[in-house]
C-alpha cells in the first residue's frame, strides 16, 4: 500500500501520512544514540561514537557535538553528510545575525530558521527530507539555558531531558523516571547511567562523547569531557551496578510475581478502608482486580492452600466493607457489618459465633493473625528492599528527602497563613473602599449644597445692595428736589438763564441731550461707557408761551437723567473697590508683564497674524542637523535629529525681545510629508522669542523618521540618498510662503555616527502652481547622503 504513495515527498497516503518523512525518521532511529539533559547550572550533551577503528584518524570528521556560535551547540543523529550541510547553514545564520545586530542570535530563533529549511524540503518535488535529527543546547539573555530537538519534518520541541537515535524510547523512559532538578555533576552521572542501559555494546570512554555548556565569567563556554573524566564516571557507575547486584542477590524474593502483586494491591486497599465513605468505589474496583489475581493464583497453583483461603476471606471482607459503605439506610449498614468476619482487629464484631468459627478454622489452617503478619512482613520487605531493582537511598538522600518534606510542610503552612491574611486584608480593603465611596458621596452632596447656598447668598446680597441703593437714590432725589426748589425761590432771576439754555438746546429738534462719559481700565481691556440720556419734551412745552413750564421741569428732569445714568453704570460695571484693587496690582506689574498684556489683547492664535486675508505670511525654515541615529534598510526608514527654525511676523513693541510659551501664539503647521511615523506633534514645546520688529523665532528640537528608498546591493559599502520634504498641511502658497533661512544646513552641532558617514547635504525650494485654481504649494526639501562607516565593518 505504501509503495503507491512514497514515490514523492509531497504525496499524502489515505491515512494522512508522508512516508518519505517517516522513512527519514526511521533512519534516525538506527543512528547513534544522542541525549541532552538540562541542569540548574548548564546543559549536558552526550553522543555515541560508532565505527571506532584503530586505523581511523580521530582528528578528521570524528566529532558528534558541534559548536554553532558562542552561545549555542548541538549534537546530531542520522546521515553524516546531511548533518554537515545543516551545520554549515546554522553557523552561517548565527554569524550573519551577529554581524548585522551586534549580538548573539537567540537559541529558539536559530532553531526556527533550520526547521523552516527542513520543512521546505518536505514540500518541494525532486528533493528528499534531511535524514538528521538534532539536539540544540544554548543560552540567551531572554530564557537562559534551553534544550531543543528538531526532526526531519521541520517540527521542534523544547525539553528538560530527551534522547534521539538508537534505543531512544528506552532512554526517554529511563530519563522520565530518574530526571529531577539537579546540577551538572548529577546530570553527568545520569547520562552515564542511561547510556549504560541503552547502548548495545559495553560502555567505554572511546565510544562516547560528552560536553557541558555553562556560563563562566559572564561568557558561555562549551567544555568537552576528556577520556580520563569519562573513564572515572564509567568506573563509578560500574561500581554502583555491582553493589546493586550484590544486594539483589541477598534480598528475599516472593515465590510468585502474581502473589506479590496481589499482596501489594491488598495492602493498598486496606489503607483505603481508613476512609470507607469516600473510597467505597475505589475499594470495589480494587476488589475486582484482587479477584482476578486470586483466580490466576488458583490456576497457577503456586501458593499454599491455606494462604489462598486466607486471601479469599480478606477479599470477601473488602467486598462487604464496600457494600456497607454504599448502603444508604442505617439498618442495612448494620446488617452488612454483622456479616464481616473477624479478620482485622479494628473490624471485630465481638460475637461468640465468630469466635467459635475461628477456632474451628484454626484447627485446619494457620492462624489468621500469623498469615496477616506474614503478608505484612513480605510487603514491608518488598518496599524496604526495592524489589524492582532500585538502588537504596544513602543517608544524604534520605536526609535531603526529609528536609524537602519539612520545607514542603513549612511552605504549606506559610501558604495557608498567607491565604488567611490575604482574605482578611481583602475584607479590610473592601470595607475601606465602601467607606471611601460613602464619604465621596457625602462630599459630593455637600458640594452641591454649598454651591446652592452660595448662589442663594449671592442673590440675597445683590438684592440687599440693590435695595439699599434704591433707598439712597430716593433719598438723594428728595434732597436734590428740595434744594432746587429752594434755589429757584431764592434766586428767581436764574429763570432767564435757564430759558436761554433750554432754547439753545431745543433749537431744531425740540429735545435736550445730556452726554455722560465714564471710562476705566480693567485688566487687559479699556472699557468706555457712554450714556446718552434723551429728555423728551413735548413741542408745545418748548414754545415761547410755555417756556416757563420747561424752565420749571428742566433741572428736575436733568437730575433724574444723571441719576439714572449713574445707576445704570454702577449696575453694569465692577465696584470701585475691585477697580481700586486691580489698579493697585496693575501698578506692581513688571514691564514684560505689561507688554505681554498689551500684546495678547484681542489676540487669537487660531488665525494667521495678518489684517488682510490676502496677505502672505513668510516663514523662514532652517535646520541644524545634530545626529544621524539609525538607517533601517529592511523597512527603508531614516531616523535623524534636527532643529526647526520657524519665523512668522507679529506686532509688538517697547521691549526688543521677550520669550513666551509657544502655545500662546500662532504657529505654522509645517509637517514632514514623507514621515515614517504617525502624524502626531513631535516637537518639544520650547519657548518662542519675540522681537520688537514683529519677528518670531521658534527653535523646537525634534527627532524625525522619514521614508527613504534604500538599495542594499553593495551592502555594507552602499551609498544612500534620503530626502526630507517639509511644507504646510493646510495653507497654500498665497497664505504661507516657506523660504530658506540659510543657503545650507547648519552642521556645527552634528555628531558623527559610528555606522554611517554623512557625505553631502543641501536645501532646495519647490514651488508648485496651478493657473486655474490660483493656488501655490510651497515645499522645502532636505537631501542627505549617507554611507556606512568603514570603522563599523
Amino acid at each position: 500500500m505504501a509503495r503507491r504513495y512514497d514515490s514523492k515527498t509531497t504525496i499524502f497516503s489515505p491515512e494522512g501520512r508522508l512516508y518519505q518523512v517517516e522513512y527519514a525518521m526511521e533512519a534516525i532511529s538506527h543512528a547513534g544514540t544522542c541525549l541532552g539533559i538540562m541542569a540548574e547550572d548548564g546543559v549536558l550533551l552526550a553522543a555515541e561514537k560508532r565505527n571506532v577503528h584503530k586505523l581511523l584518524d580521530d582528528s578528521v570528521l570524528n566529532e558528534k557535538i558541534y559548536r554553532l556560535s558562542n552561545n549555542i551547540s548541538c549534537t546530531v543523529a542520522g546521515i553524516t553528510s546531511d548533518a554537515n550541510v545543516l551545520i554549515n547553514h546554522l553557523r552561517w545564520w548565527a554569524a550573519n545575525y551577529r554581524l548585522r545586530f551586534g549580538e548573539e542570535m537567540p537559541v529558539e530563533q536559530l532553531v526556527q530558521e533550520l526547521c523552516n529549511e527542513k520543512q521546505r524540503f518536505t514540500q518541494r518535488g525532486g528533493k528528499r527530507p534531511f535524514g538528521v535529527s538534532l539536539l540544540y543546547a544554548g543560552w540567551d539573555k531572554h530564557y537562559g539555558y534551553q534544550l531543543y530537538q528538531s526532526d526531519p519534518s521541520g517540527n521542534y520541541t523544547g525539553w528538560k531531558a530527551t534522547c534521539i537515535g538508537n534505543n531512544h524510547a528506552a532512554a526517554v523512559s529511563l530519563l522520565k523516571q530518574e530526571y529531577k532538578e539537579q546540577s551538572l555533576e548529577d546530570a553527568k552521572k545520569l547520562a552515564i547511567k542511561v547510556l549504560w542501559k541503552t547502548l548495545d555494546v559495553k560502555l567505554a570512554s572511546e565510544k562516547i562523547e560528552m560536553a557541558v555548556l555553562k556560563r563562566k565569567d559572564g561568557k558561555t563556554v562549551l567544555e568537552e569531557l576528556t577520556d580520563k573524566e569519562l573513564e572515572t564516571l564509567i568506573a563509578e557507575h560500574e561500581k554502583k551496578e555491582k553493589e546493586a547486584e550484590t544486594m539483589a542477590e541477598k534480598m528475599p524474593t516472593p515465590s510468585d510475581q502474581t502473589e506479590l502483586a496481589f499482596l501489594r494491591l491488598l495492602e493498598r486497599t486496606k489503607k483505603l478502608c481508613d476512609n470507607v465513605e469516600t473510597n467505597a468505589h475505589k475499594i470495589q474496583a480494587a476488589a475486582g482486580q484482587l479477584e482476578a489475581l486470586l483466580n490466576k493464583m488458583h490456576e497457577l497453583n503456586k501458593a499454599e492452600s491455606n494462604e489462598l483461603v486466607q486471601y479469599t476471606r480478606e477479599l470477601n471482607q473488602l467486598r462487604i466493607i464496600s457494600q456497607v459503605a454504599m448502603q444508604k439506610s442505617a439498618e442495612n449498614k448494620l446488617q452488612q457489618i454483622e456479616r464481616i468476619p473477624k479478620l482485622f482487629p479494628l473490624l471485630n464484631g465481638g460475637g461468640k459465633e465468630t469466635e467459635e468459627k475461628e477456632e474451628e478454622i484454626g484447627e485446619q489452617l494457620q492462624s489468621s493473625n500469623e498469615i496477616k503478619l506474614k503478608n505484612k512482613t513480605i510487603y514491608e520487605q518488598e518496599l524496604r528492599d526495592e524489589l524492582f531493582h532500585r538502588i537504596h537511598q544513602d543517608k544524604k538522600e534520605i536526609k535531603h528527602d526529609e528536609m524537602q518534606e519539612q520545607m514542603a510542610n513549612e511552605l504549606l503552612s506559610l501558604t495557608r497563613s498567607l491565604k488567611e491574611n490575604m482574605k482578611v486584608a481583602g475584607n479590610v480593603i473592601k470595607d475601606d473602599n465602601q467607606r471611601l465611596v460613602r464619604m465621596q458621596q457625602q462630599v459630593d452632596s455637600n458640594e452641591e449644597r454649598l454651591s446652592a447656598e452660595s448662589v442663594r447668598l449671592a442673590r440675597h446680597a445683590y438684592k440687599c445692595g440693590f435695595d439699599c441703593m434704591l433707598v439712597f437714590i430716593v433719598f438723594f432725589i428728595f434732597i436734590s428736589f428740595i434744594w432746587m426748589v429752594l434755589v429757584m425761590k431764592i434766586f428767581p432771576k436764574v429763570s432767564d438763564w435757564r430759558k436761554s439754555t433750554c432754547q439753545q438746546s431745543l433749537r431744531p429738534q425740540y429735545r435736550c441731550l445730556t452726554h455722560i462719559h465714564m471710562g476705566m481700565r480693567t485688566g487687559n481691556y479699556n472699557v468706555f461707557f457712554e450714556f446718552t440720556v434723551v429728555i423728551p419734551v413735548i413741542k408745545n412745552l418748548c414754545l415761547e408761551d410755555n417756556l416757563s413750564n420747561i424752565n420749571a421741569l428742566s433741572p428736575f428732569v436733568l437730575m433724574l437723567a444723571v441719576l439714572y445714568s449713574v445707576i445704570l453704570e454702577l449696575a453694569t460695571s465692577p465696584t470701585s473697590q475691585v477697580l481700586h484693587e486691580r489698579n493697585h496690582f496693575k501698578d506692581r506689574y513688571t514691564e514684560e508683564q505689561k507688554l505681554l498684556d498689551y500684546i495678547l489683547f484681542n489676540y487669537e492664535k487660531a488665525v494667521r497674524p495678518v489684517k488682510n486675508s490676502s496677505s502672505t505670511v513668510v516663514v523662514k525654515l532652517g535646520m541644524t542637523l545634530t545626529n544621524l541615529f539609525d538607517m533601517d534598510e529592511r523597512n527603508q526608514v531614516l531616523t535623524i535629529n534636527v532643529w526647526l527654525d520657524q519665523w512668522n511676523p507679529a506686532d509688538f513693541n517697547n521691549i526688543k525681545s521677550i520669550r513666551i510659551p509657544c502655545d500662546l501664539i500662532w504657529l505654522p503647521d509645517i509637517v514632514l510629508y514623507n514621515s515614517a511615523d504617525d502624524y502626531t506633534t513631535g516637537y518639544m514645546k520650547s519657548r518662542a522669542m519675540l522681537d520688537f520688529d514683529g519677528t518670531v523665532f521658534w527653535p523646537p528640537p525634534t527627532q524625525l523618521r522619514s521614508t527613504c528608498k534604500v538599495d542594499v546591493t553593495l551592502f555594507p559599502f552602499d551609498y544612500q540618498k534620503c530626502s526630507l520634504k517639509f511644507g504646510s498641511w493646510t495653507y497654500h502658497g498665497f497664505q504661507l510662503d516657506i523660504t530658506n533661512r540659510s543657503n545650507n544646513i547648519d552642521l556645527s552641532m552634528f555628531v558623527q555616527s559610528g555606522e554611517f558617514d554623512l557625505v553631502k547635504v543641501g536645501l532646495t525650494k519647490n514651488d508648485r502652481s496651478k493657473t486655474q485654481s490660483r493656488s501655490i504649494r510651497s515645499e522645502k526639501s532636505l537631501g542627505t547622503h549617507a554611507v556606512p562607516s568603514p570603522t563599523q565593518i
